[in-house]
């Protein structure tokens, strides 16, 4: 196997964000290679940042050569990186096209996984035999689509330097042919409330939960109205009484007082933007104060917070908490009327 020798070359400063994989998990990384026990490959970093993935692949004789490619990177990188944008370069010439090659890792993922999803697709356009992609949770049907697995596992609050993310790492080997989709079925209430998810559409009078988005996908905070005034629940616990309606623009919005949990005044706030849910006329339906237990109760549980974070940044989909709140009702109703017949 040839041997490389890393220089720690100065190349040029790094005027775009990065999140390099923490040494601990590339570690990880490694030991998946090895279980793997792939002969003679050459493998293709898409977005090397400072390349030690390479350094490690190399220093293990894990891969007989390399490729590695990003738009920019650290003042200190190892080995050889081309500078140029990977997902935009189709120099089919090249001698990073080899169709035995590895091609992947830890690629940008943009607003929705667009990018890494971009990424993934030219790799598998290129022919190159097996991939391994450090990707959301989310990308992983995608993945099956133009992969066979041949390793995935899961990790959650992974650190990239000071940003931690929940990810899994997919090593796969080539399809022939991309799978079809199974398109999920949309999901609708199957009980007479409505919920939206709009933005500075202020709040309707017969909203009567509203969901807050906030840096992290929970279930707090969470504004519940009662009577002329909302109740806002933060981490499980009351902190804000009497929060009123008010109107701007002719719009209405909520305007109130939060407070701490030892009752003092903490800032004045308005919800006017950034809103998972808004739910009206479910207080119709089901009693309320069960309602709101139950939903404290849900977002303090670890098992949700795994759940959540699994697909940072908003991993409460509207379709997620629809059928949630269908199979919660159904047990409400079940238990109100079996009550009822004994």
């Amino acid at each position: 196997m040839k041997k490389y020798t890393f220089t720690g070359k100065h190349k040029k400063n790094n005027i775009f964000e990065k999140y390099y994989t923490s040494n601990e998990f590339i570690a990880t990384t490694i030991n998946i290679f090895k279980n793997l026990n792939l002969p003679d490959i050459h493998f293709i970093d898409t977005s090397a940042g400072d390349n030690r993935l390479v350094k490690a692949l190399v220093e293990n004789n894990l891969i007989s050569s390399y490729k590695s490619f990003d738009i920019s990177f650290s003042n200190i990188s190892f080995g050889e990186i081309e500078m140029l944008d990977w997902c935009a370069f189709s120099d089919s010439k090249n001698d990073a096209i080899v169709c035995d090659a590895m091609v992947g890792f830890n690629p940008p993922y943009g607003y929705n996984n667009k990018m890494a999803k971009k990424f993934i697709k030219k790799a598998w356009k290129e022919c190159h035999k097996y991939c391994i992609w450090l990707v959301p949770p989310s990308v992983e049907p995608y993945l099956l689509e133009m992969y066979e697995t041949l390793h995935l596992s899961s990790y959650t609050d992974v650190l990239f330097d000071k940003l931690k993310q929940s990810v899994i790492l997919f090593v796969g080997k080539r399809r022939s042919i991309i799978l079809s989709k199974n398109k999920k079925q949309k999901s609708i209430p199957k009980h007479n409330y409505s919920i939206e998810r709009n933005h500075y559409k202020g709040i309707a009078d017969d909203v009567s939960l509203i969901i807050k988005k906030t840096g992290n996908p929970v279930l707090f905070p969470l504004f519940y109205k009662t009577g002329e005034f909302w109740s806002q629940y933060y981490n499980g616990v009351l902190v804000t009484d009497k929060a009123k309606i008010i109107e701007k623009d002719g719009k209405k919005y909520m305007r109130g007082i939060s407070r701490n949990k030892n009752g003092d005044k903490v800032f004045e706030y308005a919800i006017e933007s950034n809103v998972y849910f808004r739910i009206s006329n479910i207080e119709n339906i089901v009693n309320m104060d069960w309602l709101i237990e139950t939903l404290m109760e849900l977002g303090k549980s670890d098992d949700f917070y795994k759940f959540t974070n699994k697909y940072k940044p908003a991993a409460i989909t509207k379709g997620w908490f629809i059928d949630y709140l269908n199979i919660l009702l159904e047990k409400y109703f079940w238990k109100k009327y079996s009550k009822s017949y004994t």
